[in-house]
């Protein structure tokens, strides 16, 4: 495998891990939230 083609793989691979890492952070501030609508939803149908 080439250099430059690694560490563009290397430059995805962080930056998929960086995203994921934000998603889940957002989702952990969020999800008592997205829980309470959930619940109110599904009493409400």
């Amino acid at each position: 495998m080439p250099a430059g083609q690694r560490r563009f793989m290397f430059v995805v691979v962080c930056a998929r891990w960086r995203w994921l890492d934000r998603v889940f952070k957002m989702e952990k501030k969020n999800g008592a939230k997205l829980r309470l609508l959930k619940t109110s939803n599904h009493s409400n149908s």
